[in-house]
């Protein structure tokens, strides 16, 4: 991202040109001081040398009676004018060295004109303030066009990741839901699955309770009957023993009666 001046910089830049203006407008109405235009003597004018160009900082002088809110305002624009000014077009050596006369440092009228007609053809018309203000107010007014597109190119950037993201967060939350339906079906089905389950033990569990009685008591019967048929067993064991011994009585008794009988036919004859 290029970097740009900030918007406060460009209306303190604008508010302290317009300050610079009417500063020189009254820089015009005063009387010169401090500059030596009379004719000197022979040494004066053998000394002189071509008078500098004048610098921007030099044709921007804050008039010292204006408020001091324009002074501040003036003295920020001044010095950005004079650092940009000094870096298109550095000073010469007669910028540098301005030329003394009786022991005075010559300096330029406040209106930003050279001290005479003559120097300033000799040299080249540096730009105006106003023009260098007017190239960096569209230098700044075209990086901060430029700054307006990268910045609305990367609000559409971020609309665009802003919307992927909500969908992505939807699709998420669509899917989160589901799964949630899902689980809550699954543990729904479970609880229904374990009750189930308990309804059955409880049920097997009775019935078992149940068969386990009716098989105490089948085979409680199963002993009594089975002790039942040792007695009978037992009984029947007897009474063919009782049954051998009648008949033995029986085979006896019929022997005697045939012996008896036998006999008293022997009588009767």
């Amino acid at each position: 991202m290029s970097s740009g001046a900030p918007p406060d910089a460009i209306s303190a830049f604008s508010v302290g040109t317009g300050g610079n203006n009417k500063k020189k407008n009254k820089k015009k109405a005063k009387p010169k001081k401090g500059i030596d235009t009379e004719g000197r003597d022979g040494d004066d004018v053998t000394d002189q040398q071509p008078p500098p160009t004048p610098s921007p900082r030099k044709d921007t002088i804050i008039d010292l009676a204006a408020p001091q809110e324009d002074h501040e305002l003036g003295q920020a624009v001044v010095m950005n004018e004079s650092r940009d000014t000094e870096e298109a077009h550095p000073p010469s050596a007669a910028d540098a060295e301005p030329t003394k006369a009786n022991g005075h440092a010559r300096m330029s009228s406040g209106n930003g004109h050279p001290v005479s007609g003559a120097a300033t053809s000799a040299n080249t018309t540096p730009t105006s303030p106003s023009d260098d203000t007017s190239a960096k107010l569209e230098a700044m007014s075209q990086e901060r066009e430029a700054l307006r597109a990268e910045v609305e190119q990367l609000r559409k950037q971020l609309e665009t990741i802003q919307e992927s993201h909500s969908s992505e967060v939807s699709k998420l939350r669509t899917d989160l839901e589901e799964t949630e339906s899902a689980k809550n079906d699954a543990e729904e089905q479970y609880q229904a699955l374990l009750t189930r389950v308990e309804k059955i033990k409880e049920s097997l569990g009775e019935r078992l309770k149940r068969d386990r009685a009716e098989l105490e008591s089948a085979n409680q019967r199963i002993e009594e009957l089975e002790a039942q048929n040792e007695e009978w067993q037992k009984g029947s064991s007897s009474s063919e023993e009782e049954v051998a011994a009648l008949k033995e009585e029986l085979q006896e008794a019929n022997r005697e009666l045939t012996t008896l009988r036998s006999r008293s036919n022997l009588s009767h004859k």
